[in-house]
This record gives structure tokens, C-alpha cells and sequence, in this order.
């Protein structure tokens, strides 16, 4: 991974942690989903009425495009 898509990829993600706090969804806590080293699965679950949404690196555009926040 360079250095500008690493850039590029954290943006993302601290967009997507804005629109979750601008849209009132609840911080439920930072968890990795399973035991493993993998970094990828570490992320931040968001919840609002019901749902639950799972944030990290690789879900942020989805995240964004579920809040319609996508660039």
C-alpha cells in the first residue's frame, strides 16, 4: 500500500466517523472481530434505532454512501 492510498484510505475513514457523530449514531466501542493480528479487523461499531453498523478501513465508503456523505 503508498503512502497517498494509506492517506487517501484514513480520510475516508475519518469522514465516515464524522457522519456517523453528525448523523446521532451511538460509538458502541472499538472491537476486532475476530482473534486475530490482522489490523483490518479492528474497527468501530456505530449504532442508531436498531441497527449497527461495523467501521473500519475497508467498510468507510460503504459507510459513506449509507449516510450519503459519499464524496
Amino acid at each position: 500500500m503508498s503512502s497517498d492510498t494509506l492517506k487517501k484510505d484514513l480520510k475516508i475513514l475519518a469522514d465516515a466517523q464524522l457522519a456517523f457523530e453528525l448523523n446521532g449514531w451511538n460509538n458502541i466501542g472499538s472491537i476486532q472481530k475476530e482473534l486475530q493480528s490482522n489490523s483490518l479487523e479492528w474497527g468501530t461499531v456505530y449504532e442508531k434505532n436498531g441497527r449497527t453498523f461495523y467501521l473500519n478501513i475497508l467498510s468507510a465508503s460503504k459507510a459513506l454512501q449509507l449516510l450519503g456523505r459519499a464524496d
